[in-house]
């Protein structure tokens, strides 16, 4: 089976920090002492009651359970938590965002910004190549507060379409020349769901959890793979250009792209 088991739970301890509240285009900026809501109509104050010089400050984006924690305090605005899409790319690092930001490297950003983004409804699907760290750069500014509404909307397609795409009845895996190696589960498809492996450039494993019945073209870098309906089974090899039948309800392992 395919898992990631890193958990999305930046943090920030500089006071100040302003963060989205999963779920919402509302903003929450935290202080030791304060607690300030920028709605559309206004500014919300909620007072923690406390020394702003008694104890560090630490402001968390909690995108497991799509809230912000600001010394203690819940802040959620939205309570429909459902299962993401979520990438992991190699990073184990720790995640404070005063860090990440001096770092730059796209490993740690991509999940974080990948796991915000479906936190809002999505637009339509759009097809797009621009490059990652200048979109991210130039539309997103203190904890990951998008700059327009839209930004968080169009990254989700954007990192997406970098490691897989949907063409009717066609799965494809574009060929990796930014993240060498990485895992994706939960993608959701018209046909079921998928988690998915590279390394060294090239697709590895796909484990397909079928929803309904059909056929499958599985577009990627290779002449055939193998399959199986268990993992203790021998498999059997299938040529790439060749449609795959899948039946609802069942699970199917892919691998050996050859």
């Amino acid at each position: 089976m395919i898992q990631i088991r890193n958990r999305l739970l930046p943090f920030c301890h500089s006071s100040g920090t302003k963060c989205l509240i999963p779920g919402t285009f509302t903003s929450v900026e935290g202080f030791p002492h304060l607690i300030r809501i920028h709605h559309p109509s206004g500014v919300e104050e909620i007072s923690l009651g406390n020394d702003p010089f008694s104890r560090p400050f630490t402001l968390q984006l909690d995108l497991e359970k799509d809230l912000v924690l600001i010394q203690g305090k819940k802040i959620s605005l939205s309570e429909k938590v459902e299962k993401k899409e979520k990438i992991f790319l190699g990073s184990n690092k720790v995640q404070d965002w005063d860090l990440i930001l001096r770092r730059l490297d796209l490993r740690e950003i991509v999940p974080l910004l990948f796991g915000l983004s479906q936190t809002v409804p999505l637009i339509p699907f759009f097809q797009t190549q621009e490059p990652l760290l200048p979109f991210f750069l130039s539309s997103f500014e203190h904890f990951l507060v998008p700059r327009e509404s839209a930004s968080l909307q169009r990254a989700f397609w954007l990192i997406r379409n970098l490691f897989f795409q949907e063409e009717e009845e066609s799965f494809c895996f574009p060929k990796q020349t930014v993240f060498p190696s990485g895992r994706m589960v939960c993608v959701k498809t018209n046909m079921g769901r998928l988690d998915i492996e590279w390394a060294k450039w090239r697709l590895r494993r796909v484990v397909f959890h079928a929803e309904t019945t059909g056929s499958i073209f599985w577009k990627v870098e290779a002449r055939s793979f193998r399959s199986k309906e268990a993992l203790h089974e021998r498999g059997q090899t299938h040529p790439i250009d060749a449609p795959f039948a899948v039946t609802q309800g069942k699970m199917y392992f892919l691998d050996r792209f050859f």
